[in-house]
C-alpha cells in the first residue's frame, strides 16, 4: 500500500507567529504544582490545581469559542462542577467547527468540509483517509476510530504548524498538551500490558485486552506509522486510547451519524442513573452541548450516561474507559462450573463462581419446595442489593436466550415494571422463577449446549457440589481483597491510574461473590 508520508515534526517544535502561546506558557507552574490538587484516578486527563485550571479552561473557552458554565474540579477524581445555577441552560455550548469529527457515512461530507477549514488544508493523504478514498480503509474494523487516531496525531506531532496554525488548531494543541491524559495516565484496557491485565484476574478482559492490542499494532504498522503521523506504537496507542474513552456519537434527524471528541464535554463524569445532563448535537444551530436533565445547581457535578440509551457492564466501562462502577446493576460475573474452566480460573473467580452458583440452586430450589419466592421483594437498589441480582444475572442471560417462551412471560414483568406495579428485583426475581419452574433442575443437556452456543460463551449451567466446605470462608482467605490487590503496589512496571484501575475493578468483584457467599452461610445456619 503507498502512502504520502506527512514528514511528522517533534511537537516540541510547534509554534505560531499569529497566536499567543504565551498566554499558556503562564500557567505551566500551576500544572507542574498540580499534585496538591489531585489526579484524576482514571479517565478525564491530566492533573492541574484549581486556580490553574480555572484560568486554563477560560482560555481554551476563549479560543474554541466556546460557553462553558463549568469549571475542573480535582478533589481525587477530576471532572466538571456547574459554576452556575440551570435546569434547562446548557452547561457547555460547543461550535461543530471546534470538534474533532468524522461522518459514520457518506451523508455527513459537510462535517469534512468543516474540519479542513478549520484546521487548515489538510494533507491529501490524511483527506483520502478521512472520506474513505484511501484504498481498503473500509475493511479496517472501527475505521471511524482510525480516523480520529489520525487527526489527533496530526495536531499533536506538529503537522497543523508547518505554515501557521488556525485557531481551531491552536487549541487543541492546548488541550492536548494541557488537559488530555498522557499514555502513563491512560486507564482504558488498550493500554494495559501483559502484567497489568494478569493483575485483573479476569479471563474476559484477558481476551479482550489481546484483541485490542492485536487491533491497535495492525492499525499502528497498516496506516498511522506509513502515514508518517506516528513516531512509534505508544503514539497510536495513545491516540486510539483518547478515542476509545472520550468520543461521542450522535444520530441526526437528518439521517447523519457522527463520530467525534469534543473539548470540555468529554471532561463529564460517568453516572448511570443518578446523571444530570446529557450531550446533544443541534443540526441546525451547528454545535454540540450538555443539556441538563434536572435542575442543576453551583457546585454540582456534571454527570453523563457513557452508555446512553444502552447498559454497560463494569467490564465494558474498564475496557473503554478505565475505571468500574461500584454496585453497577448491569454488571454480572460468571457462573461456571465444569471442571475444565475452573483449573483455570483466578482465585476471585473460582470460589466466587462456586459459591454464586451453590447458592442460587440451593436458594431457588428451597423456595420453589415452599411455594415462595427465592428473595423477598426489596424496594432498596443499595449496591448490596445490586450486587446480589448481579452475581445472578449469568444464569438468568443463558437460560431465558434457550427458553424463548419464557421471553413472553419477561415482558410481562417488564410492562408491570413500567406501570410501577413492581419494583425491578422483584421482576428479575420473577422471572427466575420461571426459568427454575421451566426446568425440573439445572442440569439439563440441551438446556446447557444450546445456551453456550447462543451466548458465544462457556458457561456450564449445572449443579455445582462443595462438598460441604463453607464457601464463605474459602473466599475470605484466598482473596482478601487488600492483600490481593496490592502485592503489586510497589512494582514501578505498574502505573498508579492503573492500579487504581486494577484495585477497584479486583475489590469490586470479590464484592459480588462474597457477599453472595455471607448469604449463603446466614441461610445455612437458619
Amino acid at each position: 500500500m503507498n502512502f504520502s508520508v506527512l514528514h511528522a515534526q517533534p511537537a516540541h517544535k510547534c509554534t505560531s507567529a499569529s497566536l499567543p502561546p504565551g498566554r499558556y506558557h503562564l500557567l505551566v507552574h500551576h500544572l507542574i504544582t498540580a499534585a496538591t490538587g489531585g489526579k484524576r484516578q482514571g479517565h478525564s486527563g491530566q492533573a492541574t490545581s484549581p486556580s490553574g485550571a480555572r484560568q486554563l479552561l477560560a482560555l481554551l473557552e476563549e479560543d474554541f469559542k466556546a460557553e462553558c458554565h463549568a469549571t475542573l474540579h480535582t478533589n481525587g477524581v477530576r471532572g466538571l462542577r456547574a459554576t452556575s445555577a440551570t435546569r434547562t441552560s446548557p452547561v457547555v455550548k460547543l461550535p461543530t467547527s471546534a470538534t474533532l469529527a468524522v461522518p459514520l457515512d457518506a451523508l455527513g461530507g459537510q462535517y469534512l468540509t468543516t474540519i479542513d477549514r478549520q484546521l487548515g488544508p489538510l494533507p491529501a493523504a490524511l483527506m483520502d483517509l478521512l472520506t474513505g478514498r484511501a484504498p481498503g480503509c473500509y475493511a479496517v474494523p472501527g475505521l471511524e476510530y482510525l480516523q480520529l487516531a489520525a487527526l489527533l496525531l496530526w495536531i499533536k506531532n506538529g503537522h497543523g504548524v508547518q505554515v501557521e496554525a488556525t485557531q481551531t488548531v491552536f487549541a487543541w494543541q492546548q488541550y492536548i498538551a494541557h488537559v488530555l491524559p498522557t499514555m502513563s495516565d491512560l486507564t482504558c484496557l488498550l493500554t494495559f500490558n501483559d502484567q497489568e491485565v494478569a493483575q485483573l484476574q479476569d479471563s474476559e478482559l484477558k481476551g479482550e485486552a489481546t484483541r485490542q492490542r492485536a487491533w491497535a499494532i495492525e492499525l499502528h504498522k497498516a496506516w498511522l506509522a506509513p502515514l508518517g503521523l506516528a513516531f512509534g506504537i505508544n503514539d497510536s496507542l495513545w491516540a486510539l486510547g483518547q478515542v476509545r474513552s472520550r468520543s461521542f456519537e450522535f444520530g441526526l434527524r437528518s439521517g447523519v451519524r457522527v463520530f467525534l471528541i469534543a473539548p470540555f464535554m468529554d471532561l463529564a463524569n460517568h453516572c448511570h442513573r443518578n446523571f444530570n445532563c446529557e450531550p446533544v448535537m443541534e443540526e441546525g444551530n451547528g454545535r454540540v452541548i450538555l443539556q441538563p436533565t434536572k435542575s442543576i445547581f453551583v457546585g454540582d457535578e456534571i454527570l453523563i450516561n457513557y452508555s446512553g440509551e444502552s447498559s454497560s457492564s463494569n467490564v465494558d466501562l474498564l475496557t473503554n474507559y478505565g475505571f468500574i462502577q461500584p454496585g453497577n446493576p448491569y454488571d454480572t460475573v460468571p457462573l461456571i462450573t465444569s471442571q475444565m474452566q475452573l483449573r483455570n480460573l483466578p482465585p476471585i473467580e473460582l470460589n466466587g463462581a462456586r459459591a454464586a452458583t451453590d447458592f442460587l440452586i440451593a436458594r431457588l430450589k428451597a423456595a420453589r419446595q415452599r411455594g415462595q419466592q427465592a428473595f423477598p421483594v426489596e424496594h432498596s437498589t443499595t449496591p448490596a442489593t445490586v450486587r446480589i441480582l448481579c452475581a445472578l444475572n449469568s444464569l438468568q442471560a443463558a437460560a431465558m436466550l434457550q427458553h424463548q417462551h419464557l421471553q413472553a412471560k419477561a415482558e410481562f414483568q417488564s410492562r408491570r415494571l413500567e406501570r410501577g406495579s413492581i419494583d425491578w428485583p422483584e421482576a428479575w426475581l420473577c422471572q427466575v422463577n420461571n426459568i427454575m419452574s421451566a426446568k425440573d433442575g439445572l442440569g439439563a443437556t440441551s438446556m446447557k449446549k444450546d445456551a453456550a452456543l447462543l451466548l458465544g460463551k462457556p458457561y456450564q449451567l449445572e449443579e455445582a457440589s462443595l462438598g460441604g466446605k463453607d464457601v464463605s470462608q474459602k473466599i475470605g482467605t484466598s482473596s482478601d481483597g487488600e492483600v490481593l490487590c496490592n502485592r503489586f503496589a510497589d512494582d514501578n512496571n505498574i502505573g498508579a491510574r492503573r492500579k487504581h484501575a486494577i484495585v477497584t475493578a479486583r475489590l469490586e468483584r470479590k464484592a459480588i461473590y462474597a457477599h453472595v457467599a455471607n448469604i449463603l452461610k446466614a441461610v445455612r445456619h437458619s
